[in-house]
């Protein structure tokens, strides 16, 4: 009798115990995550924007739009949103529009920039301040893209539109997290 009740007491120990870790635990892994992601400089995380740049398509139909930013030393950036619209007049397409992220260290490969789709989709005619019809193409994409300090960025796309009469706006926007 004696031997089942120390048997009952140790199993009962054993449930205990495991509820307590069954309720202790997830809380406390959560918060152990939570202070390894917090960013302490910026604890609301505004969405801001970090790069708008306008490109005209040119002799070959090429865009190379070159932003000015570079993500600051001991920060990283997180994009959020990746937008372009593009205006050309009726008869030309856009095409292989990327948004290129340069990196300041190429990786294993010597690669020096990392490049994303950006599909640009015909919405169809846009007046364009007056009687001359154009084609609006536009995307925006929810991404979550990660840049390194010292990252800059490019928007490219073709055109068939050697004229010169194609008009591209393209923006991204994020936040900065601290980065040792």
């Amino acid at each position: 009798m004696q031997f089942a009740n120390r048997l009952l007491m140790g199993a009962g120990a054993v449930v205990l115990a495991a509820m307590v870790l069954m309720v202790a635990a997830p809380r406390t892994v959560r918060a152990v995550v939570a202070t390894l992601i917090r960013d302490i400089d910026n604890p609301g995380r505004a969405t801001q924007v970090l790069q708008y740049c306008q490109a005209h398509s040119g002799v070959g139909g090429f865009f190379n739009c070159a932003t000015d930013y570079t993500v600051p030393a001991n920060n990283r950036l997180v994009i959020q949103q990746v937008e372009g619209n593009c205006s050309t007049p009726q008869g030309n397409t856009l095409a292989n529009a990327i948004f290129a992220v340069n990196i300041p260290v190429a990786d294993q490969y010597g690669n020096t920039q990392v490049t994303h789709q950006l599909p640009l989709v015909n919405e169809g005619p846009y007046f364009w301040g007056g009687p001359s019809v154009h084609l609006l193409f536009a995307n925006s994409q929810a991404v979550n893209y990660y840049a390194d300090p010292g990252s800059t960025f490019n928007f490219f796309a073709d055109t068939d539109d050697f004229a010169g009469n194609t008009n591209c706006f393209f923006q991204f926007n994020g936040y900065l997290i601290s980065y040792p």
